[in-house]
């Protein structure tokens, strides 16, 4: 299944390389342009145990990517989860914008 994560913190980056690890595609997708840019060099921009390894062998297998992009995330997944914070609402309403286009 193709599954869109909109956010890359602790919630979102978790739930996406766990979902990865079972086998979905998964694109997570953030307005961090500089997080976007460590997360696709393998990097993790915190420590939770284990992540970074899964992160890294999920996205060698082609499972796990990341973009800055809402609309791609929107059209990407078949399932959508916001896992972003109250202080990232605005990604989330553009998000809803753009599916209310639909």
């Amino acid at each position: 299944m193709n599954i869109t994560i909109f956010g890359t913190g602790y919630v979102g980056l978790v739930t996406g390389a766990s979902l990865a690890n079972f086998g979905h595609h998964v694109l997570c997708v953030d307005i961090d342009a500089e997080k976007i840019k460590i997360l696709e060099h393998g990097e993790v921009p915190f420590y939770e145990p284990g992540l970074k390894e899964m992160v890294q062998k999920n996205r060698e297998k082609k499972r796990l990517s990341f973009s800055t992009n809402l609309q791609e995330g929107v059209h990407f997944g078949e399932a959508l989860f916001n896992c972003v914070g109250m202080l990232a609402r605005q990604l989330c309403l553009m998000a809803l914008q753009i599916l209310k286009r639909f």
